[in-house]
């Protein structure tokens, strides 16, 4: 078993897709036709594993932290986006949360505190990067071995830097295929203007 990766060089902070081309020992594409569950394997910067997956993840919950208190839409997906909590520094954490869970119930919001009475000061918090079911691994064309990986920028940003990366991908059958080797992932900083 060996592979044909397009050149790629991750860098933090930002999307990427990553394509593959796998070939059986002969050279000739593997067919992945079958493969319902496929992982892609990636070692993170405190050499922990980032494992992705063509089974579509339950999306990801909106969420900001304000005043030190995290809060978090109950439902996953871009709904939660919407959630904007008007804090008027006289209201409690609590009845802010229960004053808006009451008026969207399709929508509610959970938070953190260990001291929900407490008032924080006056502003407005609006939640962020909620996201929809995805799928980080999709099969392009299951006869000639060919799929993709997408490492979105909250992925890239745990990678660890530095030369001599490699990762693997795991099929159904029990196939491991270890890509060594890769362009080595990448930091950049941006300078504001």
């Amino acid at each position: 078993m060996s592979f044909r990766p397009e050149f790629f060089t991750v860098v933090h902070g930002e999307d990427r897709l990553i394509a593959l081309r796998i070939m059986a020992v002969d050279g000739t594409p593997y067919n992945l036709t079958g493969n319902t569950e496929i992982k892609a394997k990636f070692r993170k910067s405190d050499n922990n594993i980032l494992t992705l997956t063509k089974l579509a993840s339950n999306g990801v919950k909106a969420k900001k932290t304000y005043a030190g208190v995290t809060y978090t839409a109950s439902a996953t997906g871009v709904l939660g986006n919407s959630i904007s909590l008007v804090f008027t520094g006289i209201d409690s954490i609590t009845a802010i949360v229960n004053t808006w869970n009451a008026a969207n119930p399709s929508n509610t919001v959970t938070h953190n505190s260990s001291s929900p009475a407490s008032i924080p000061a006056a502003g407005t918090v609006t939640l962020v990067d909620g996201a929809n079911d995805y799928s980080s691994i999709v099969i392009v064309d299951a006869v000639s071995g060919r799929l993709s990986i997408t490492l979105r920028d909250e992925d890239s940003r745990m990678l660890r830097l530095g030369d001599r990366q490699d990762f693997t991908v795991e099929l159904t059958a029990g196939v491991v295929i270890r890509i060594v080797n890769y362009p080595r992932a990448i930091s950049v900083t941006r300078q504001l203007v």
